[in-house]
């Protein structure tokens, strides 16, 4: 089943034709003749779209979509209006409509169209994607934004601290485009600075020792499609340049090929860095900066969003007492604790406090189920109570725990970035119980 959808159309011959041609195409349809109608229906049966006329019996089908963009913000609404009706389709767009379409339409263009909704709206549903569990008015701002900017071919940089679902959102954009190929993601951190070209443009066979056949790279790979460059920020300046030259150019050429190849990829970075400051420090190609700074989005903290932590706890306890087959309830007290608390490490933070709560606690999340880290200030004094080797030890084993948690626990990744070898990295987890 492609989707579940809600045609609100009076007209009962062109409902009934229209619901058999949606079904004959794998979609879910319920119809209804009214929005009064459509109304009762989505309170009994949720969807992921809604077709509404504009012309309907009493209520119209734009004071519908509004009502329904209220009540259902995940909810994705065309709009089907009249030819002639152009203030119709303005005023739909601007109440929050995906999309409107005019009589007579292509079905087969009304079926793409409810294809790319229906992504949508699983997508903000769906449970993987956690950074779009949400109530805040910052958010649903974030998204409206992300959704126009979904329409453009222009290269996104997506900014905020770590934790915060830049990748999230980077996939948000790539399914709300209309690009056909994939989401490549590439962590510009994690491939050694002497393989990058090679993994990013390709290769031939024979390029180079070891070469024994040839490679696409994964922009080849994203044609058509996106490229995701987290951590761009931490990129060095030797490659900014052959990145930079593929984003004026457009095309790619294999290292050992003779041969140049066009290429249509969607360019979306990510970093957590302050990139107009490493342009100020020297550390950032001022021309890269702007070739990727087209149009930005920026996420904002959990801390800053605090509506937003209720409604991810309830679903980070859901997810883990499923997982664990337990049924737990949250205590007040432990509510009021997470919404005090200011969450450095964001959405990630908050889903690793509530997964080690649920594993310990039996029937209720208490307060005490909570490691929280935010450091309390320490007076000078303080600074230095305990001994140069305990704290050389300490600041040792956060710094293993942060690298591991940013190379999702790969070690020979997490050794590179520490200057250690993996037998060291080994030796150092046992030790510290990481």
């Amino acid at each position: 089943m492609k989707g579940k959808v809600l045609i609100v159309e009076d007209d009962q011959i062109q409902r009934e034709l229209l619901k058999e041609s949606l079904e004959e195409k794998g979609f879910k349809v319920i119809s209804v003749s009214s929005a009064e109608e459509g109304k009762n229906s989505l309170e009994e049966n949720p969807v992921d779209t809604v077709v509404t006329d504009v012309k309907l019996p009493g209520k119209s089908g734009i004071i519908f979509l509004k009502e329904i963009k209220e009540a259902y913000p995940e909810i994705e609404v065309i709009v089907i209006t009249a030819f002639s009706d152009v203030e119709d389709a303005v005023e739909a767009i601007k109440a929050g409509a995906f999309h409107y379409i005019t009589k007579p339409y292509d079905i087969d263009v009304l079926a793409n169209l409810l294809s790319k909704c229906c992504e949508l709206t699983q997508l903000k549903k769906s449970p993987s994607e956690k950074s779009f569990i949400f109530k805040s008015n910052a958010m649903e701002k974030l998204l409206s934004t992300v959704k126009i900017f979904a329409k453009s071919d222009a290269p996104i940089l997506i900014t905020g601290e770590s934790g915060t679902g830049k990748e999230v959102i980077a996939k948000y954009i790539h399914k709300a485009s209309e690009r056909t190929g994939k989401f490549i993601p590439v962590n510009c951190t994690s491939i050694p600075e002497n393989l990058f070209e090679s993994e990013l443009f390709g290769h031939e066979k024979g390029a180079f020792s070891g070469a024994i056949k040839a490679k696409p790279g994964l922009i080849e790979e994203s044609d058509n499609g996106t490229l995701f460059l987290d951590e761009i920020g931490d990129l060095p300046l030797p490659l900014q340049t052959k990145l930079l030259r593929f984003l004026q150019e457009k095309e790619i050429r294999r290292i050992g090929s003779l041969n140049t190849k066009k290429v249509d990829v969607r360019i979306v970075a990510a970093t957590n860095r302050d990139l107009e400051k490493t342009v100020k420090d020297g550390e950032f190609r001022e021309d890269l900066f702007y070739r990727l700074n087209v149009l930005r989005v920026e996420i904002p903290p959990l801390r800053e969003r605090k509506e937003d932590i209720v409604e991810l706890v309830g679903f980070f306890v859901r997810k883990f007492s499923t997982k664990y087959k337990k049924t737990l309830t949250i205590s007040n007290e432990a509510l009021k604790k997470l919404a005090e608390y200011s969450f450095p490490g964001n959405v990630r933070e908050l889903e690793n406090i509530i997964h080690r709560a649920v594993l310990i606690a039996k029937e209720t999340v208490k307060p005490e189920h909570f490691t929280l880290s935010t450091p309390e200030k320490k007076t000078e004094k303080e600074s230095f109570s305990k001994p140069l080797p305990q704290l050389m030890e300490e600041t040792e084993k956060e710094l293993i725990k942060e690298v591991l948690e940013k190379t999702n626990y790969v070690q020979t990744k997490a050794a590179k970035l520490l200057g250690i070898d993996e037998k060291s990295l080994r030796y150092k987890r046992k030790k510290y119980e990481i």
